[in-house]
């Protein structure tokens, strides 16, 4: 094991230059300037002039605390939650925004994903009444803006006080506390080459602007990095719910390119939650005659809450004359098998007396983790 891991650090530290040298070829450098969490502080060692409202998770930059190109930044827990953040290399995605012309924010930092698992290995956590102490990348040059700073991510989790830093990620059953922080604001630079780099990169279609993610998906713009997807993209799509990115999505539904199909399926099935033209179209795909798209449809369904209606549905689904659609409705519900246990009584039960439709997806679907008669039979 400890030769293992000399190997993997070996093997980081090696691909850590190779990052570097790309660096020299197109990545930007504010890519690589790293906002590390380190050790929580008490909140009494807080200084006074930091505004943490009591109850709140806040992210506050002191605009007069600036060291060259970086500037103080607190990450403060005035909640009564004990917080661990998505981080890579204990960086918790926190990046420069910047405030143009129309008064829209806009990020104007890039990210630049690490080809290393051991960077994502740490999820730093924050008790309650703790603060993190770190600095944001801050700009020397470039042109004066209204900027601030904001941690570009949706969800932290809710931790107990046994927990690890450790490989959170890979665990199930912790609560997920959806965030969104972003700092005061003040005034510093921007770099306009940084701003495009911004638009291309992999945290683009997750946070950028509908232009953003529009030409990303068109192919228009160009996206970078090795984690960068462009059927990933596409199911962003669901974040601007209006007529054009709906027209678009149908276009990508029934398009050649199976795997965007797929993505523009599941993006239309999220919109249709809060944009009626989009669930309208929605419902027409789960009932229409055509196979692969009502397969597709159906498997779009994993995106949303398993409400009464979608599980009545999804009963449905499994006598359907087509072999796909039972499969799929299966898949479904095993989505939700492990926490809900009327959907795990449910499957238990037809498992136990399958008509002929459901036998054919039992004899070649097996669903250990919902079937109690497959873990008995394995002992």
């Amino acid at each position: 094991m400890q030769v293992f891991g000399h190997c993997r650090f070996a093997l980081c530290f090696s691909l850590f230059f190779l990052l570097v040298a790309q660096a020299g070829n197109g990545q930007r450098p504010s890519a690589y300037v790293s906002s590390v969490l380190h050790n929580p502080l008490p909140l009494a060692s807080l200084p006074d002039h930091v505004e943490a409202p009591e109850g709140k998770i806040t992210l506050f930059v002191d605009f007069t605390d600036v060291d060259g190109e970086a500037v103080t930044i607190y990450l403060i827990n005035r909640s009564d939650k004990r917080i661990a953040f998505a981080a890579q290399d204990n960086n918790p995605y926190l990046k420069l925004e910047s405030l143009d012309d129309e008064g829209r924010w806009e990020r104007a930092q890039t990210h630049h994903n690490s080809w290393c698992g051991n960077s994502y290995d740490r999820n730093p956590i924050l008790g309650p009444n703790e603060y993190f102490k770190t600095q944001g990348y801050y700009p020397s040059t470039g042109e004066p803006r209204t900027v601030r700073y904001r941690i570009f991510r949706n969800s932290a989790y809710i931790v107990g006080d046994d927990a690890s830093e450790r490989s959170l990620w890979m665990r199930d059953d912790l609560e997920k506390l959806a965030i969104k922080l972003v700092s005061n604001t003040g005034i510093g630079k921007v770099v306009a080459a940084e701003i495009d780099a911004s638009r291309r990169d992999s945290l683009a279609p997750a946070f950028g602007r509908w232009e953003t993610v529009r030409d990303l998906v068109l192919g228009v713009t160009k996206g970078t990095g090795f984690l960068f997807s462009r059927t990933q993209t596409v199911e962003q799509l669901w974040r601007f719910p209006t007529e054009e990115s709906l027209s678009m999505l149908d276009d990508l539904i029934n398009g050649s390119d199976r795997s965007a199909s797929a993505s523009a399926m599941r993006a239309l099935a999220r919109m249709g939650q809060t944009f009626e033209p989009a669930e309208t179209q929605y419902q027409m795909y789960l009932t229409c005659d055509d196979v692969e798209l009502r397969t597709s449809a159906t498997m779009a369904l994993s995106t949303r809450p398993l409400t009464p209606e979608v599980f009545a549905f999804v009963k449905q689904q499994l006598n359907h004359d087509e072999y796909s659609v039972r499969v799929t409705a299966i898949a479904v519900l095993a989505r939700h098998c492990k926490e809900d246990p009327e959907v795990r009584a449910y499957i238990n039960e037809i498992y136990d007396d399958p008509g002929p439709k459901l036998r054919s997806v039992f004899e070649t679907i097996r669903l250990p983790s919902c079937i109690k008669h497959e873990l008995r039979d394995r002992k």
